[in-house]
């Protein structure tokens, strides 16, 4: 089951390839992902496990899980975030609708 009906809003992702030996963050190129993004507040955990206050949750086809590691850039209109944490929601067999739910700051 697809969920892509729903993908109606387009996030420009910068992914998080690292660091370079300066600290300064180093990512790919910019790619345009379709989703849909819900913009609500809510109290969540970073991949490290630590408390984190969410702004927005980004939704995309699984296979786009790959663009979206932690720290990687997100933008949509008027706002420049980070990823917290991506979230692979699939059910192989279940005939649920699987996607990709990412949190960001």
């Amino acid at each position: 089951m697809s969920v892509s009906r729903w993908f109606v809003d387009t996030v420009t992702v910068e992914t998080f390839t690292g660091t370079s030996g300066y600290g300064v963050d180093q990512f790919d190129a910019p790619q345009s992902v379709a989703g849909f993004l819900e913009s609500s507040r809510k109290l969540v955990r970073s991949s490290a496990g630590d408390q984190i206050v969410s702004e927005a949750t980004f939704y995309t086809d699984k296979a786009n899980i790959g663009l979206f590691p932690a720290n990687s850039r997100v933008t949509y209109p008027g706002v420049t975030t980070r990823v917290i944490r991506p979230n692979l929601n699939d059910g192989p067999g279940l005939g649920l609708p699987e996607h990709a739910a990412i949190t960001l700051e």
